[in-house]
């Protein structure tokens, strides 16, 4: 019995918790963000050195978290706005920019509400350890705020993760690519699906990079 209920404890449901930046405040200053990897994902520096050719442009990073993939593309010449929900990760984003001289532009607020701040004001977002931290229902809302952001021909650079969440808790809640390409292809045209071979070890074949234009 007492098993049980450990395993419940653990696999605790934060549907609710995440939709208020207390928790993810809590989470930086406790040190249980465990989901930054502290440096530049590696994905998104093989695609910027990919064939697909990004053309420079402005960038929303959607819970940027310590800000190292926002500094990526600011590096690369993108004009980059970052966003997370949480005041600390955004304090980290802000000190780690500072230390390499980048220009970015700082935001910290609730990602449902930038839909009705900046239509059409970004030639991409660009999303990695966001889509699996909010709350599963909210992810058309979700998808909406992208589109509403997007400029037309806009495009969407998703590596969503985990395809299977083998954590002890919730989130991240787990992603579904089914799921995920019926609920994204209403509003969006699929332009590069690829399941990363450059991915960190613990996430190899575990996360899906999509790139969907408005």
């Amino acid at each position: 019995m007492h098993k049980v209920l450990y395993i419940f404890k653990k696999m605790k449901d934060n549907s609710i918790s995440v939709n208020y930046q207390k928790f993810w405040d809590e989470k930086y200053l406790n040190k249980e963000n465990n989901w930054e990897l502290n440096h530049p994902t590696q994905v998104f520096v093989d695609l910027l050195n990919s064939p697909f050719g990004l053309e420079k442009g402005k960038l929303l990073a959607l819970g940027c978290g310590s800000g190292h993939d926002a500094i990526l593309f600011a590096e690369n010449g993108f004009e980059v706005t970052i966003n997370d929900f949480s005041s600390q990760a955004i304090s980290k984003a802000k000190k780690n920019a500072e230390t390499k001289r980048i220009h970015i532009e700082f935001l910290q607020k609730d990602l449902f509400e930038l839909g009705e701040l900046f239509a059409e004001g970004f030639d991409y977002v660009l999303e990695y350890t966001t889509y699996c931290a909010i709350n599963p229902a909210r992810r058309t809302e979700y998808r909406d705020v992208v589109h509403k952001v997007l400029k037309n021909g806009g495009l969407f650079i998703a590596l969503f993760f985990p395809l299977q969440n083998k954590a002890e808790h919730y989130p991240p809640f787990s992603v579904d690519v089914i799921e995920t390409y019926n609920i994204f292809s209403e509003n969006f045209k699929l332009k590069y699906f690829e399941k990363p071979k450059s991915s960190v070890k613990p996430r190899l074949n575990n996360e899906v990079l999509m790139i969907w234009e408005k």
